[in-house]
């Protein structure tokens, strides 16, 4: 992490929000850790930036209030729950906040969201590619690109019959755990989807890990044995459908939900027009549910899947 923080060129002096998962009864939340969160190699003799932590269930309202008294800070969070904070700040105008830098984990960080968090909050993405089982696996560059932590972790891309992919390649990402001295775990099946790709133009020789789907378990399946990987986005209809926070389900062969929070009301929505968006991206007639939530409810690691499939042959 050490590394990775240089590679990004965080500021050490600056305070860190991290919002994780459930509270933990041994750990404190809302106050500061009077120690650097930041390597001890990394950090100023004096003048390091703290760090403090919140917690699920928190609205992305009290969220933001509490970041925008920390002064100049980084936040490190699921993307999903960036994604909330961004159109919450977004649509109530909320100013004061200095955030130098979104510090992600655990969930696939779309190009969009690298968009809207510059043009919110004015601050870049800087991604970790990471499973609580694993390790960090990759960590991002000054260029943006995922490199394979290779001293902690093997990566593989496997094609469907178990072969070795070639570079470039798409296929399964499996791990072999390098210093895991608990249980190793040898060609573990992540689920993933992507390649190894050529030379990063910053010159670091570890492995440019590409990913192209995300999780494997969020293709959808449909009943004439079509897979689509769901790469939908909102993004265009925020005009009629401005939304905070959403999920996608397939629960039926040819059956979709969209599931959402919005400050607008079911009048101000267009409904028909995303559904005929949908309709157009799988290519297919498929029906389009609605559910409305209050505030989206997070997984027990503070995750929102974008994509998940609930239908009877889903996993």
């Amino acid at each position: 992490m050490g590394r990775f923080y240089r590679w990004v060129g965080v500021d050490p002096t600056c305070r860190l929000v991290m919002v994780r998962a459930a509270a933990h009864p041994k750990l404190s939340y809302m106050a500061q850790e009077e120690e650097p969160w930041v390597p001890g190699w990394m950090a100023p003799e004096t003048n390091f930036g703290t760090y403090s932590r919140l917690a699920y269930p928190m609205r992305l309202s009290d969220q933001l209030d509490y970041v925008r008294h920390q002064g100049s800070v980084y936040l490190n969070t699921q993307p999903s729950n960036a994604m909330g904070l961004i159109a919450v700040a977004e649509q109530d105008s909320v100013s004061g906040i200095d955030l130098k830098g979104i510090i992600t984990l655990g969930e696939y960080v779309s190009a969009q969201m690298r968009r809207d968090a510059e043009r919110v909050f004015g601050c870049p993405v800087f991604d970790t590619y990471s499973a609580n089982d694993v390790c960090t696996i990759a960590s991002q560059c000054a260029c943006g690109s995922l490199h394979v932590n290779a001293e902690c972790v093997r990566v593989d891309i496997l094609r469907p019959d178990g072969s070795p992919c070639d570079d470039g390649e798409e296929g399964r990402v499996v791990l072999t755990t390098l210093i895991n001295a608990a249980m190793p775990l040898i060609r573990y099946d992540i689920g993933d989807i992507g390649y190894i790709g050529g030379p990063c133009p910053c010159g670091l020789t570890l492995p440019r890990l590409v990913l192209t789907v995300g999780r494997q378990r969020r293709l959808f399946r449909f009943s004439d044995g079509t897979e689509i990987a769901p790469i939908f986005s909102l993004e265009k209809f925020a005009s009629g459908f401005p939304v905070v926070q959403w999920q996608l389900a397939q629960v039926g062969p040819e059956a979709l939900e969209l599931r959402f929070s919005s400050r607008a009301g079911d009048g101000e929505l267009d409904f028909e027009g995303v559904t005929k968006g949908v309709r157009e991206y799988f290519q297919r007639p498929v029906s389009v549910a609605y559910r409305r939530y209050t505030h989206m409810q997070v997984g027990p690691g503070g995750k929102i899947d974008q994509f998940v499939r609930e239908d009877e042959a889903g996993v």
